[in-house]
């Protein structure tokens, strides 16, 4: 959800160590890899609970998340749960009086599933008394239920990632580290990390996200903590501290779409389109400040 979240908020202020070895010259050690994919049945999944620092140069928010990710066969398939933005005491005050018809800062409940994403109405001002969510097109990797700009759930994007990578015991398992850059992901999954144009895109190219990754005795993913800046024009700069803890893998989850009666599409709104998976660094990369 930090794809449409902190583009709209920004818009508003214009680990005793051990010697690592790579983790691939370690024999016998448990491919993290596997470990995901071992985990795609249906009607199964995971839950995360998830908090992103998002600095704007002096200024920051959190966004906290909790959600459910069901699997299928071949990844995930739909995903719940509930997103709120906490923002300073310097923007909050920046903010007083301000006139808007969403509440940014209201929890918002997400529902992912068959294509559609429904928000609850939390989020919006002036709906229909009998609506209490609103519907739109969901993204076709659900990428967005979580802030990591390192999709954990994609095995391609997972393994790029761990390509390289430092790997030491840790409590109950393993601790892996290093950095992947956004071209790299991109090569790794062209859909999931489309390559911007020009100077533009090779400079987003360059950018390297900095991560650390815990996994249990098997391999499987139980915390990931990242770091990610970019720059906003010349002078401005924005960074993402992003801090996800994975639990209950293989639980029972069916995600549901909330009932039709309570359901109004966005297009019926009459509002800018809300909405918008792609990479908000991206986009904020073009603004200048």
């Amino acid at each position: 959800m930090r794809r449409w979240i902190v583009l709209t908020v920004a818009a508003l202020i214009v680990s005793v160590p051990v010697a690592a070895v790579p983790a691939a010259a370690q024999a016998g050690s448990p491919d993290p890899v596997q470990a995901v994919k071992r985990q795609f049945r249906d009607e199964r999944g995971v839950q995360l609970a998830e908090v992103t620092r998002v600095v704007i140069d002096k200024t920051s928010i959190r966004i906290r998340n909790n959600a459910r990710l069901q699997f299928g066969r071949s990844g995930p398939v739909a995903f719940d749960g509930t997103w709120q933005i906490v923002a300073d005491p310097e923007l909050t005050k920046a903010l007083e009086g301000a006139e808007s018809s969403f509440d940014f800062f209201t929890p918002s409940s997400v529902t992912a599933v068959d294509g559609k994403l429904y928000v609850s109405n939390s989020t919006y001002g002036n709906l229909p008394e009998s609506k209490e969510w609103v519907r739109t097109k969901a993204p076709a990797d659900l990428k967005a239920v979580s802030s990591q700009t390192v999709n954990v759930f994609e095995p391609a994007v997972l393994k790029t990632m761990l390509k390289g990578a430092k790997r030491e015991p840790a409590s109950g398992g393993f601790l892996y580290r290093g950095t992947v850059s956004l071209g790299q992901l991109s090569k790794a999954s062209p859909k999931s990390y489309p390559a911007l144009p020009g100077e533009l895109g090779r400079e987003a190219a360059k950018r390297s996200i900095s991560w650390r990754l815990w996994t249990n005795g098997d391999g499987l993913p139980q915390r990931m903590m990242s770091t990610e800046t970019m720059r906003m024009g010349k002078k401005a700069s924005m960074t993402f501290r992003t801090d996800t803890r994975y639990t209950d893998w293989g639980m029972p989850i069916t995600v549901l779409a909330p009932p039709a009666d309570k359901v109004l599409d966005e297009k019926d709104l009459k509002i800018d389109y809300l909405f918008d998976f792609s990479d908000p660094k991206e986009i904020v990369n073009t603004v200048k400040p």
